[in-house]
């Protein structure tokens, strides 16, 4: 089998990324007035949304109570 050196292409954003990263800084750190800080411009780009760890953990809370009182048979689950 013979190797070949392929030359890789950068998309649109991370050769931004790349020198951001040599400069010693990824960008999520700063937020310019105004602006979107990194990771918001990340998931929007994606579609995505940013949550707060306190919004994940009360979720993750609420999933693990209500799925014990569920297998507890303390609550009726009606699903339409």
């Amino acid at each position: 089998m013979e190797w070949k050196e392929k030359k890789l292409e950068k998309g649109p954003g991370e050769a931004e990324e790349m020198e951001r990263g040599k400069r010693g800084g990824d960008g999520d750190e700063r937020q310019d007035e105004g602006k979107k800080g990194g990771r918001e411009r990340e998931a929007e780009g994606r579609g995505g949304m940013v949550y707060s760890w306190e919004t994940v953990e009360v979720v993750a809370f609420v999933v693990v109570v209500v799925t014990l009182l569920v297998e507890m048979e303390m609550v009726v689950v009606f699903v339409v």
